[in-house]
């Protein structure tokens, strides 16, 4: 008896073996799924280039449920590339995320300059991956013009969205 319970046991253990072999992606878990992040909730919210350039920041806000992640999302300023999202940064649901410093004063801040005195166009845009598509624009004055029709009250202050995310752009102190 013993002799037949071990042949039969060999015999599984050998089937179990070939099998494994036949078809090695067996044991291997499926991919986790990709996740789809709706960048179309994803906005400019409030724009500062007063101070000095290491305190001048772009906040953008996410209308969504869930939270996006900013991996490969990118900002133009004047048509240029200022800003691109790295891995790790992550805009909570209804939240904000910051980008602070200007000129490369900061390691994640945005590489050009930012004044609260001249014409700007800053245009936030989805990752190329995911078609690149503009999601929003800010422009304040006409491109080669040298203030713009607004700067800021003594160049204090920001234009920020009232309400976050979804109100027009209006100077705040």
């Amino acid at each position: 008896m013993k002799k037949i319970f071990f042949a039969v046991a060999a015999a599984f253990a050998l089937v179990s073996c070939v099998k494994d072999e036949l078809d090695p992606g067996a044991l291997i878990p499926p991919p986790e799924p990709e996740v789809v992040y709706d960048y179309s909730k994803l906005v400019l919210n409030e724009l500062c280039g007063d101070g000095e350039d290491n305190e001048k920041y772009i906040e953008l806000y996410n209308n969504g449920s869930t939270p996006i992640d900013l991996k490969d999302v990118t900002i133009n300023k004047d048509e240029e590339l200022t800003w691109k999202g790295s891995k790790g940064q992550v805009i909570p649901a209804k939240g904000v995320f910051a980008i602070v410093g200007a000129k490369g004063t900061t390691a994640d801040g945005f590489s050009s300059g930012f004044s609260a005195k001249k014409s700007v166009i800053v245009e936030l845009f989805a990752p190329e991956a995911k078609g690149g598509a503009k999601l929003d624009t800010f422009q304040r004055g006409e491109k080669g013009s040298a203030w713009g029709d607004q700067g800021l009250d003594n160049n204090k202050g920001s234009w920020s969205r009232i309400p976050d995310g979804s109100g027009s752009f209006m100077i705040t102190p």
